[in-house]
């Protein structure tokens, strides 16, 4: 009888372990030219698992089998869905979205659509910055619109 409970044990604990394992996914991530993609998020569609891509385009993330799916998402890129099967190699294509980016307004805690802002709105394109004599980028964006202010502190809390 103990030897049979020890046996039930070990066949138990054998199926949990081989069941909850691991595997890992890789791949390269390209636009419709063909070319690598940097940055690209490759996540679970619960968000608790995830990567980036590397400068070639390349990733690998490791997940838990029972993830079935991943998401492959860039800014202005259609999203991506994969399914993930036996394979551990998935190369993805992003397609560009053809979104017009000036609609949306960064501000400072996030981002607005433009038809929500009640404020003035300034544009300060790279061409007013490249005139500008300075190393610093905050220097830089100092007096180029209404009511921009650049300070430097000096370390101490």
């Amino acid at each position: 009888m103990r030897k049979l409970m020890l046996t039930l044990t070990v066949m138990l604990l054998a199926i949990f372990t081989a069941t909850a394992q691991d595997k890992t996914i890789s791949g390269k991530v390209t636009n419709d030219k063909n070319a690598p993609i940097e940055g690209v998020s490759i996540t679970s569609p619960d968000g608790k698992y995830g990567t980036q891509t590397d400068k070639e385009g390349n990733y690998r993330l490791t997940i838990p089998s029972s993830v079935k799916t991943v998401l492959f998402t860039y800014v202005n890129y259609q999203t991506v869905q994969r399914n993930i099967t036996g394979n551990t190699n998935y190369n993805v294509l992003l397609q560009s979205a053809n979104k017009n980016l000036d609609e949306v307004v960064v501000v400072a805690y996030g981002s607005q659509k433009k038809e929500a802002i009640t404020g003035a709105v300034s544009k300060i394109g790279a061409e007013q910055l490249e005139q500008r004599l300075t190393t610093n980028i905050s220097q830089a964006l100092a007096g180029a619109a209404p009511g921009i202010a650049a300070t430097t502190g000096n370390g101490q809390p």
